[in-house]
């Protein structure tokens, strides 16, 4: 990283791909609004919070890491943030770290958006998210063998802490192992009810459909819900008749799609209907998606 970049008065825009951060002592960059850092190295945790804390009218940012830099604990802390993407891949590292020492910690009261995809970071804190917000889910808490979950797991914590931080969104987007790890969760525990969330979009295996009812008792004002099912290609009428009582009159719009799997019947399906007289229900059969 050159220096000079650290006190740029001028710079809007910056974006990195494979740069080294060494400590330093003074940052600049009164007029960074947009920051995007891809699989950059850095001297420690404390280089990269200093490096956000210092863009003080920082409004959208990116991070992408691997398991192959030294931030185990990401720190985020900005008060002009509303826009924040974090990444973590750990597939693309030349090895594996099993250890429970990565964490991401987000303090950011204006965030409107915000996208978590992350198999590597074991607990994620998060403040002061607005009710307004928009939220992307892909995390699996470092937990490799995801379908022999059992309540042993010693995440159920980190889930907590988790779900809590989010419980004030609007608009969620969840990927289905995130959404399995929930519902493991709630063998154990109550989750908070998310009053705000008016609309929830997953993905997830059609053999898993049953754990979604359980889940949707804690959104008890959703409007809008998008399911995207995967699996093999099934013969028999899916049932979709078992509705949480608490949508009966929230719920105005869901779709559906699956795929290479004979039509839903209409009858069968309407049953999400009932929730509401003026509830919209769209089915969409993929051909050829698996």
């Amino acid at each position: 990283m050159p220096l000079r970049l650290y006190s740029c008065e001028t710079l809007v825009s910056l974006r990195l791909q494979f740069v080294g951060f060494h400590d330093f002592e003074f940052v600049s960059l009164p007029n960074l609004k947009i920051m995007h850092l891809d699989d950059n190295l850095y001297a420690d945790d404390l280089v990269l919070e200093k490096l956000i804390s210092s863009c003080l009218v920082l409004e959208d940012l990116t991070i992408v890491r691997n398991v192959d830099e030294t931030v185990k604990v990401l720190r985020v802390r900005s008060n002009t943030l509303n826009s924040l993407k974090l990444v973590l891949d750990s597939s693309k590292s030349w090895y594996i770290d099993d250890s429970d020492d990565w964490e991401v910690l987000i303090d950011a009261p204006r965030l409107t958006y915000l996208s978590l995809e992350d198999d590597q970071s074991v607990s994620f804190g998060i403040r002061s998210l607005g009710s307004a917000a928009k939220v992307e889910i892909a995390v699996s808490f470092n937990v490799n063998d995801i379908w022999d979950l059992d309540e042993s797991t010693e995440r159920n914590s980190s889930v907590g802490k988790l779900l809590n931080g989010l419980s004030s969104v609007r608009d969620m987007t969840i990927s289905g192992t995130t959404l399995k790890i929930i519902c493991q969760y709630m063998n154990l525990e109550r989750v908070p009810h998310f009053h705000n969330m008016t609309r929830l979009e997953t993905k997830f295996y059609m053999t898993d459909l049953e754990l979604l009812p359980e889940f949707l008792e804690s959104c008890p004002n959703l409007q809008s819900l998008v399911l995207k099912l995967k699996g093999v290609t099934c013969k028999k009428e899916t049932s979709f008749s078992s509705m949480p009582k608490c949508l009966q009159s929230s719920l105005e719009y869901v779709e559906m799609t699956r795929p290479n799997c004979e039509p839903i019947i209409v009858a069968e399906v309407m049953s999400f209907g009932k929730c509401n007289s003026s509830c919209k229900v769209n089915v969409v059969r993929l051909e050829n998606e698996s």
